[in-house]
């Protein structure tokens, strides 16, 4: 009978069964929503209108992106549109609209090409529309409704009269393509590549600075990682891990008493026993071994549960020649976890010390 009320009495366990399953998953968003930090009404620094008025930008640069994928990154920086007076974003929507009267105007004419659009705009919806998101553009999100631009460009190769200069245009825009998909495909054979690449498209956000200094630093690079930290915190502010990163790689880098000082400040912005820990790595490594215990007797205040704090402890008693007193300290570190390599690498050097 078809999408009327005799129809809806006739099939009500499939339409009850789909009100109960979409109300089921409202409900799982609307729980995840409200105990996110980077996504959902709940935002301080962005409001729903705020960031309905961006995407309008921002769906745009996805069609363009999508066209000539040229100048793409894995982190883009672009700021918020605050007010209607953003003549981008009030150009965005009116060609948002537009297209949508378009697609509507001439479905007949264009079916691929209408239905294309208005699949383009509902998949696109979820992260693209009122929601706020912290990060503003995510070229993941157009995965899934890219099947609609896709569509759209099919719509119009199979308008085109495929003659001998057609077909060389298609072959050279498909080499052009070609090339471009190998330059990407080269920044993303490696995290150092992709992450310097988004540094120097954004030289002005702080996340490719910290996430290409964090990977500096993993590849024993401690100097120019100490220098991308910088840069993200002039950029970005003082952030607790940030502060923690810099302090290590300045200390690695042979820098411990700036290391010190990064690392107060992180102690300042969130004090818990990882950082204090840190603190008392770098006093460690120092020989200053009074100002180690005194910072690692604020961790056990702070947590009595954090391992690596017994750990240390012991290794500075190892280091004092007291091969009792660091075999204590390890078997505390084990008791709460079993399988802490430090812990048992230490207890087994000690225990050799003991001979």
């Amino acid at each position: 009978p078809g999408f009327t009320l005799a129809g809806i009495r006739g099939n009500w366990r499939v339409y009850a069964t789909m009100v109960l399953s979409g109300g089921v998953g409202v409900a799982i968003v609307l729980k995840v929503l409200s105990q996110a930090t980077t996504a959902g009404f709940g935002l301080k620094d962005l409001s729903a209108m705020d960031y309905f008025l961006t995407q309008c930008r921002v769906i745009w640069l996805y069609v363009i992106k999508f066209v000539v994928p040229f100048g793409q990154t894995v982190d883009y920086d672009l700021a918020v549109t605050r007010s209607l007076g953003d003549p981008l974003a009030i150009l965005g929507l009116i060609g948002l609209v537009g297209a949508t009267i378009a697609a509507f105007i001439y479905r007949k004419d264009y079916p691929l090409a209408s239905y294309g659009w208005i699949i383009f705009l509902i998949l696109l919806a979820p992260t693209s529309s009122f929601l706020p998101i912290s990060d503003l553009v995510a070229k993941r999100r157009v995965y899934l409704p890219s099947l609609g631009l896709l569509l759209i460009a099919v719509e119009f190769l199979r308008r085109i009269r495929w003659s001998y200069p057609a077909q060389g245009i298609l072959l050279g825009v498909v080499l052009v393509l070609a090339y471009l998909t190998t330059e990407r495909n080269t920044v993303w054979s490696n995290s150092e590549n992709l992450w310097r690449d988004a540094a120097a498209k954004a030289p002005n956000k702080s996340r490719p600075h910290f996430q290409l200094g964090r990977i500096l630093y993993e590849n024993g690079r401690f100097d120019a990682a100490a220098a991308e930290y910088e840069v993200a915190a002039r950029t970005g502010g003082l952030d607790y891990t940030l502060m923690v990163n810099w302090g290590l790689a300045l200390d690695d880098s042979g820098k411990p008493k700036e290391a010190l000082e990064k690392l107060n400040q992180a102690a300042q912005l969130h004090p818990d026993a990882h950082v204090y820990s840190q603190i008392a790595r770098v006093y460690g490594r120092g020989k200053q071994n009074d100002k180690a215990l005194e910072a690692l007797a604020q961790v056990e205040r702070l947590d009595p549960q954090f391992d690596m704090g017994y750990v240390y402890k012991g290794n500075i008693y190892l280091d004092q020649g007291d091969p009792v007193r660091a075999t204590a300290e390890y078997n505390r570190a084990l008791a709460i976890n079993p399988t802490n390599p430090s812990a048992i690498e230490g207890l087994r050097i000690a225990a050799q010390n003991r001979r």
